[in-house]
């Protein structure tokens, strides 16, 4: 998922779960290290990998006004999302 503006946003566990706001969990900047989130007694475990990405073109009105709140992109098993996939074992291996 991406959230190009910003957009407030809010996690949960399936109907009748917790639901949690990581946002206002984080603790407040500059961080010295990336901030780690834990929620529940880990059991089933979900790992989420956040993070952000610049880029100037943003600032341009009508490309930022084109993008959607939020963006989904699945990595299943269509060969042209490979590459995504394979981006984020990449990024969580780095991560471990």
């Amino acid at each position: 998922m991406a959230f190009p503006h910003a957009t407030p946003h809010m996690l949960g566990a399936g109907r009748g779960g917790a639901t949690v706001t990581p946002v206002r969990n984080l603790p407040p900047k500059p961080w010295r290290e990336l901030p780690i989130l834990r929620y529940g007694d880990g059991r089933p475990l979900v790992r989420l990998l956040c993070g952000y990405l610049q880029c100037e073109a943003l600032h341009f009105g009508p490309l930022r006004a084109a993008l959607p709140e939020t963006i989904h992109v699945r990595t299943g098993k269509d060969a042209r999302a490979a590459w995504l996939g394979a981006t984020l074992r990449q990024i969580v291996e780095e991560v471990d």
